[in-house]
């Protein structure tokens, strides 16, 4: 009996988000095609990516990217990568470029992410970070190898990938975060960077996108800027420009917050109470709502900030106060406590 498997389907099936497709209903005693079943399994994972971009913008949601002397340290970091979640490795270190002979030297630390379809014999990397650790590729079934020989395949593999870069010579005087600049293109799994450039995300201000038909399964490459490296003949300085997204529906941590968003986070949904919102510097300081009926004051709240980030929210109601201390390490967010009084 002869088996000749071919993969040359889309991965994703008939998936098409225009569609608005939640799930297939199959017939009784029909065939199940392979675009049918990739289409569902690419509906959940579209389903999960929705719901994940309506509660945070793509950045950082958990650990921490500090100076490891001898590079940019990540540590125990989960990033959001519009809407996908993607999981680190524990603790890696990207080395600085060389220091300046003269003058100074800035730098963009970014960090690549692309889907890419996987098969037997292909490489594969320990947590999906490209070009470090190798681990053994198991997708050939040995029951299939037994009788039709090895590297028979029933099935192919989708993984997301990661690549962190530095890139010298970045003018941030002109392009804020750097990722704009034309010297800034990307990468993917060529040796060399490639003449692509980034492009924003309007709707996601920390995501950047680069698209080429031969960047994997998508089509495209995500970025997420990192810090910024300035460096002088002696020394390193880093300044983080990615964001702590735990919080980024609520409030733009480190910015003027001056948005609907923040106002809408902070306001209780009471259509008959009024809110008074102050600001200093541009950002609020204060919120006091107020019951017409009576003009009693229903609610206060106080944040207080240390070098434009929120240090704490104290609010003042019932007869309670609750404040909630933000505590960072390096302007990320370790933990938030609360404390009712």
């Amino acid at each position: 009996m002869a088996y000749n498997p071919v993969f040359d389907r889309d991965p994703r099936g008939t998936f098409n988000p225009d569609y608005r497709f939640i799930s297939l209903v199959q017939g009784s005693a029909a065939y199940r095609m392979d675009d049918e079943f990739n289409e569902e399994l690419w509906l959940q994972i579209e389903s999960q990516r929705q719901f994940v971009k309506t509660i945070s913008l793509s950045g950082i949601l958990k650990g921490t990217i500090t100076d490891g002397i001898t590079g940019v340290r990540f540590q125990d970091c989960t990033f959001c990568v519009d809407g996908y979640t993607y999981i680190l490795d524990p603790d890696f270190i990207v080395d600085y470029p060389i220091l300046p002979i003269a003058g100074t030297k800035n730098s963009l630390c970014l960090v690549e992410f692309w889907f890419r379809e996987v098969k037997h014999g292909d490489t594969l990397y320990k947590y999906g970070h490209y070009g470090k650790t190798t681990i053994v590729n198991v997708l050939s079934d040995s029951r299939m190898a037994a009788q039709f020989g090895v590297g028979t395949e029933t099935a192919r593999r989708i993984v997301m990938e990661f690549r962190p870069r530095i890139i010298e010579g970045i003018d941030f005087s002109t392009y804020s975060d750097g990722m704009l600049d034309p010297i800034v293109t990307s990468q993917y799994t060529n040796v060399s960077p490639t003449s692509v450039n980034f492009t924003d995300v309007s709707t996601d201000t920390q995501l950047y996108k680069s698209v080429d038909a031969t960047y994997g399964l998508l089509g495209l490459i995500y970025a997420i800027p990192i810090t910024k490296i300035e460096q002088t003949t002696t020394t390193t300085t880093l300044t983080q420009i990615v964001k702590d997204t735990r919080l980024a529906d609520f409030f733009n941590i480190g910015s003027d917050n001056t948005d609907t968003q923040e106002v809408t986070s902070l306001v209780v949904p009471v259509d008959t109470r009024t809110t008074t919102i102050e600001r200093t510097g541009g950002q609020i300081s204060s919120l006091t709502i107020t019951d017409p009926s009576d003009s009693s004051v229903v609610k206060t709240v106080t944040v207080n900030r240390v070098g434009g980030q929120i240090s704490s929210i104290v609010s003042v109601a019932g007869g309670k106060t609750v404040t909630q201390t933000i505590n960072r390490v390096g302007g990320i967010i370790t933990s938030i406590t609360k404390v009712v009084v």
